[in-house]
């Protein structure tokens, strides 16, 4: 059985994270033109009070420190914000992908001709709607495979009555008919001989 990666934080990472990556590069352009269009105001601001009001070394440097403040406030605030940007990027995209994961897994299943089990989500994933369809489906799929199994093993039972020689029984491993199916290719093995 495959270990479960429901608890992980990343579930695809190289795609979670090229899709952070671009979050990340999308923010860093905005941070750096804020930050450029900010820098700029307070440097022009500086530069206007140094003329204005003549103020000599000293006084400079302390009108200096003065807007180093907001400046680097300014920086903090844009760090906070990518930062942030990043962590609800893998949350939402980890809510997106689990459910995915899952979701590939069951159709595989599927195509393989395997009885898929129930898809489980947590109720805060997206795609609630899709994996209630999808379970649904699971669902029908095992009715018709038990139907499908019913309807060979009568098929062969009828042909042993018939004292016919009956096809191969082909039922799946998964089956709660394949012990049945069993006996009754060795029962037709014995009558056989």
């Amino acid at each position: 059985m495959k270990e479960s990666r429901r608890g992980a934080l990343l579930i695809e990472p190289y795609k979670q994270l090229k899709f952070g990556v671009m979050f990340l590069l999308l923010n860093l352009v905005f941070a750096v033109l804020t930050l450029t269009v900010f820098g700029y105001y307070l440097w022009d601001i500086y530069q206007a009070m140094i003329r204005f009001f003549q103020l000599d070394e000293a006084q400079s440097l302390v009108t200096m420190q003065k807007l180093q403040v907001p400046f680097l406030a300014a920086v903090a605030l844009l760090a906070l914000f990518i930062m942030t940007t990043l962590y609800f990027s893998v949350y939402y995209t980890h809510r997106i992908y689990g459910p995915l994961v899952s979701i590939r897994r069951f159709l595989d299943q599927l195509i393989q001709g395997e009885n898929p089990g129930v898809i489980q989500v947590r109720n805060t994933d997206q795609l609630q709607d899709l994996v209630v369809r999808l379970n649904g489906i699971a669902e029908q799929h095992v009715k018709l495979q038990k139907t499908d199994s019913i309807v060979a093993v009568n098929q062969y039972i009828e042909a042993l009555i018939q004292e016919k020689s009956p096809s191969a029984l082909h039922v799946p491993q998964n089956d709660a008919l394949y012990s049945v199916a069993l006996r009754l290719e060795r029962l037709s093995q014995k009558r056989a001989r």
